[in-house]
């Protein structure tokens, strides 16, 4: 449950807050980069869906719509880039603000209606991620850290969908195989809230560069289904 996931994140930080302090980060500012590998756990096109997409194409009935196959695709582990800027207003607790930007994933179907007509749909899925989070962290010797990161994310996705149907002349009653199709392109966009968590460590090369190792989680349910996780590389600068 996601509330299991705030406990988390609220017992780690207060954990880290309250650690000693052996080697200080810098206080003020700081700005930083990560990228690497995400999955954004896209839930697969379910068959249910052909029938009215037949019908948003052909507005055929769709009681004269059987599907007859079905096969599912996705893709949704891609790169992604994490653009962040924070403050560090005690030795060991900060709050940071970070932008992502996901390469987009797809989702598709490949089926057969009415036993000959192929349908086919592609979602072209857009994914940005703006988020605040609270940072808790815990120092050790040789500028080496272990942080813990809480709060929330606001998930933008863009899905543009076109969907294509096959034999049109067949699904349309008419007799014969008449090779030509038809299509349609629909595009939606969604905006929603949900808790973020992240763990990690840093090594600073010197008293204001740190390079880190994240990895970083957007809790959208209680199963893993549409779950954005994050598995990156970056560097922070402090001024």
């Amino acid at each position: 449950m996601p509330g299991k996931y705030l406990l988390s994140g609220l017992f780690a930080i207060a954990i880290l807050a309250m650690a000693a302090d052996v080697y200080a980060a810098n206080l003020g500012n700081y700005i930083g980069l990560q990228f690497g590998y995400s999955n954004t756990n896209q839930n697969g096109l379910p068959s249910s869906d052909v029938v009215p997409d037949v019908d948003s194409v052909l507005h055929t009935s769709p009681s004269s719509v059987t599907v007859t196959s079905f096969s599912n695709k996705r893709r949704d582990n891609v790169f992604a880039g994490r653009l962040f800027a924070g403050y560090q207003f005690y030795s060991n607790l900060a709050i940071e603000m970070g932008l992502t930007q996901f390469r987009n994933s797809s989702l598709s179907y490949d089926a057969t209606v009415n036993t000959s007509s192929p349908v086919t749909r592609k979602d072209d899925i857009q994914l940005y991620v703006l988020d605040l989070m609270f940072k808790g962290s815990m120092s050790f010797n040789y500028g080496f850290d272990l942080f813990a990161k809480f709060g929330g994310a606001l998930v933008y996705t863009r899905d543009q969908k076109q969907i294509t149907v096959g034999n049109v002349g067949y699904v349309n009653g008419n007799p014969g195989q008449l090779q030509t199709s038809a299509s349609t392109t629909h595009t939606t966009r969604s905006g929603r809230a949900y808790p973020a968590v992240a763990v990690g460590g840093s090594y600073y090369f010197v008293s204001d560069i740190s390079a880190d190792i994240t990895y970083s989680r957007i809790i959208a349910n209680s199963g893993s289904n549409n779950n954005i996780s994050f598995t990156s590389i970056g560097v922070t600068y402090c001024f």
